[in-house]
């Protein structure tokens, strides 16, 4: 029985014949995720407050509007943390590789949309390497942030990026990882071929 194999900590695959699951994981420490978790809960908190004195009957009207857009920025900013939690806690990058397409999703636990590219219609993979003194380098490397993907490709005209906060090395080894599994795929479609050609 084939197991999963690893060629980093984040990233492992399973080919199963027809075609390979890439799984990119984003899970992060314990003390990381308990800090999300307690960031959560103190805002949480702080907006339940909020709530409770713009709903007081003694409030002046412009006391509550200024309450009102300031609510309005605090469920903004519990929406973003909540995400990222969310992420960090149960999601994933899932890549599907065969011979003729690349499938490419961003769940959470099941939930998620998967998107088809064809090989053929595909430019040639890009690897960003980030620079240690950029600050929007090291904000988009932050266990509480949403995005710094690091490989991406052109499409029908539009730019497709994965691989959040993967390593430069990491990075590539994931793209050498989705080319030798295509070709691999290319090479079992063109045996199955011959193989019915005889028969």
């Amino acid at each position: 029985m084939k197991k999963e194999k690893y060629i980093s900590d984040r990233i492992s695959f399973f080919d199963h014949g027809s075609n390979t699951t890439i799984v990119v994981s984003t899970a992060i420490d314990r003390w990381k995720e308990s800090l999300l978790l307690f960031w959560i809960l103190c805002w949480s908190a702080s907006g339940c407050y909020l709530l409770y004195e713009l709903l007081a009957v003694n409030n002046e009207q412009e006391m509550q509007i200024g309450l009102f857009i300031f609510i309005s920025f605090w469920f903004y900013f519990e929406y973003r943390i909540v995400r990222v939690f969310l992420w960090r806690k149960w999601g994933m990058e899932l890549i599907s590789v065969d011979e003729a397409e690349l499938s490419y999703k961003r769940a959470i636990g099941k939930y998620g949309k998967s998107s088809r590219y064809y090989f053929d219609q595909m430019e040639p993979f890009e690897v960003r390497k980030p620079s240690a003194k950029s600050l929007s380098v090291n904000i988009e490397d932050s266990f509480w942030f949403l995005g710094g993907e690091r490989v991406q490709f052109s499409y029908k005209n539009k730019v497709i990026s994965f691989g959040r906060q993967l390593s430069f090395e990491d990075a590539n080894k994931l793209v050498k990882l989705i080319r030798k599994q295509e070709i691999l795929h290319q090479k079992r479609l063109e045996q199955t071929t011959l193989k019915s050609e005889k028969q």
